[in-house]
């Protein structure tokens, strides 16, 4: 990764360059990819194609969208009620809330089979959910409405 302020390599976990003292995530002078001079107005980097738009600028963008949904939320449901598929409905997902229903109400007489599978199912989507970051979950649960894992 690259100082977005003065185009040193840093570390992707690094809070300050050392070379300019400032914060390398922030910036718009220089590619966080590939390090080559942008103007401030650039969108994508023509060097490398990579998008040039702030964190910051994403994670607004994301909070001020009437389909966001908070995957903490997500998470708990899937594990307290998931074997019911309640974080599917939550998600969007009916079709697969429907089939998590219909799973585990019909394997209940096969040996309790059905709630087993579901259950495990749940719990494994809800700590994907709580351990995976905001823009992660949001473009992968949200915006591409992934049902199953």
């Amino acid at each position: 990764m690259f100082c977005r302020n003065c185009g040193n390599e840093v570390q992707g976990f690094a809070v300050a360059c050392m070379k300019c003292g400032c914060n390398p995530h922030t910036g718009k002078a220089f590619c966080p990819n590939c390090g080559a001079q942008v103007s401030e107005n650039q969108i994508v980097c023509v060097k490398c194609g990579v998008g040039l738009k702030d964190q910051t600028e994403r994670k607004t963008t994301r909070k001020n969208r009437k389909d966001s949904k908070n995957k903490t939320t997500a998470g708990l449901l899937a594990l307290f009620l998931g074997t019911f598929g309640v974080h599917q409905f939550y998600l969007g997902n009916t079709t697969s809330g429907i089939l998590r229903i219909v799973i585990t109400v019909v394997g209940a007489f096969i040996f309790l089979l059905g709630p087993t599978v579901t259950s495990i199912f749940a719990l494994i989507e809800g700590i994907k959910y709580l351990t995976m970051s905001d823009e992660d979950f949001d473009e992968t649960y949200v915006q591409n409405k992934r049902g199953w894992f």
